[in-house]
């Protein structure tokens, strides 16, 4: 898997579509391709459900019911996450209360 990485970093490649590109390998090849793509001057487009690229990544794009981007890495991605998921609770819960409120009167 290393020797296979290598070879096509080394072709010195526009663009990089990465599938989990932490998995088989160990820490201190990790450690290479953080560099390496730090100093990467094309595209990267890379999946991953490791924080061990979250000092490469600045912008996280979640494909799901709704697509949404948000600029920053995953720490940045899974604030915002919490941040959105407590202010949909908070405004269900405003109206259950409110639908209540109207049932009393």
């Amino acid at each position: 898997m290393r020797v296979a990485l290598a070879r096509v970093l080394l072709g010195r490649p526009d663009v990089l579509l990465m599938d989990e590109p932490t998995n088989h390998l160990d820490l201190e090849s990790i450690m290479m391709l953080e560099q390496f793509l730090k100093s990467f001057q094309g595209a990267l487009l890379m999946t991953s459900q490791t924080r061990v690229m979250n000092r490469l990544v600045s912008k996280i794009a979640k494909s799901n019911r709704r697509d949404h981007q948000l600029l920053g890495n995953y720490d940045f991605y899974e604030r915002e996450r919490n941040i959105r998921a407590a202010n949909q609770q908070a405004a269900f819960s405003r109206s259950i209360h409110a639908g209540q409120g109207a049932a009393l009167h």
